[in-house]
Formats: structure tokens, C-alpha cells, sequence
């Protein structure tokens, strides 16, 4: 594939990668840091998966009226959250994208109904509407403040906290997805699991 010029270019540079790289480049410490920044940033992805568990406890415990309106406000906060969830996903996951390929499978599947979907649609940016379910909640909780269902400011406070934790662990999933391990890092172990054997 190279002309014959370009051959020794690659060949001196195989060469001196091959000879001065453990000189230059301490590997034992560079190859540590490498598994211990993958190994917290895993960490840290599987904490922002967003368990939906702390919410819907919350929400069971303050929200206490069981008649048809509470329930149907339960569901739909938690419904919400699961759809931001997944909106999110759609876009960073490979396997949730073949289980919801496009926005009328969120219908299909219950976390969305159709005039939702369409004011969905109505947002330009993307990346708004990922966050559009979540203010669903929210305009939900302080509705529901309003209305008694929940009886005080300070626990419209908690409730909104623990909808603004779960958006946090979704975010920094986005984040994570934009902005990869950088290069260097990859490059280094290619590098350092070169077996030493003579360019001829």
C-alpha cells in the first residue's frame, strides 16, 4: 500500500517505537491509570443509569390519596422518567435503539400517547427533548402541590430533588457518550502490547 520511501518512514518509526518506547514513556504507570480511569468511569456509568426505585418510593410515600387521580398521577410522573430514560438511551445504546427505533415504538410500548408524541415532535432540538419529560414532572408535582396532593413546599422540595437526581445520572450518560476516553490512551496500550519482533 506504501511507495518504497514511505516503507522506511514506517519501518524507522516501527523500529523506534519498538526500542525507545519503555525508555521514554513509563508504561507500568501510564497502563495503571489507564485500567483505574475505565474501571470509575464504568463505575460511574452504571451509577447514571438512572434506577427509577428512589423516585417511585418517594412519590408512593408522599402522594398518600388512592383514589383514580392519585393513582393516574403516580403512573404518570413515573411513566415520565422512564421515558426520559429512554429517549436518552435510544441515542447511546445500540440495543435499546432496535427495541425502540423510532418514537411511535415509545407509543406502541405504552410510555408515550399520541398527543404527547406530538408535541414531542413540535421541539426542534433534540437534545430538548430529552429533557421535555422531565419537566412533564415537575409541571405535574407543582400541579399536584397545588391541588393538596402534596401537602407541603418542603416536600414538593424533596420530590423535585429526587427528580432532578435522576435527570443528573441521565445526563452524565450523555455526557460519557459525547466525550471519549481520550486517544492517547488507546494508542498506549496498541503500543504496549506490540510483540517484539524484528522488521525485516
Amino acid at each position: 500500500m506504501l511507495t518504497p520511501i514511505w516503507q522506511r518512514y514506517f519501518e524507522a518509526l516501527a523500529i523506534y517505537l519498538d526500542n525507545g518506547l519503555n525508555a521514554t514513556i513509563p508504561l507500568t504507570f501510564m497502563l495503571g491509570f489507564f485500567v483505574s480511569f475505565v474501571v470509575s468511569r464504568w463505575t460511574l456509568i452504571l451509577r447514571g443509569l438512572g434506577w427509577i426505585d428512589n423516585a417511585a418510593i418517594v412519590f408512593a410515600t408522599f402522594i398518600k390519596e388512592n383514589d383514580d387521580d392519585s393513582r393516574m398521577l403516580k403512573r404518570n410522573l413515573i411513566r415520565y422518567m422512564v421515558l426520559n430514560q429512554a429517549l436518552v438511551l435510544r441515542d447511546i445504546s445500540m440495543q435499546v435503539r432496535q427495541r425502540f427505533p423510532t418514537l411511535e415504538t415509545l407509543v406502541a410500548a405504552g410510555l408515550l400517547t399520541k398527543p404527547e408524541l406530538n408535541k414531542l415532535r413540535k421541539i426542534d432540538d433534540i437534545y430538548s427533548q430529552y429533557w421535555t419529560p422531565i419537566q412533564w414532572v415537575n409541571g405535574l408535582l407543582y400541579k399536584a402541590h397545588l391541588e393538596g396532593k402534596i401537602k407541603s413546599e418542603k416536600v414538593l422540595d424533596s420530590l423535585m430533588k429526587e427528580v432532578q437526581i435522576f435527570r443528573d445520572g441521565i445526563s452524565s450518560l450523555l455526557r460519557y457518550d459525547w466525550v471519549p476516553i481520550p486517544l492517547v490512551y488507546p494508542q498506549l496500550i496498541f503500543f504496549a502490547n506490540i510483540p517484539n519482533t524484528k522488521i525485516e
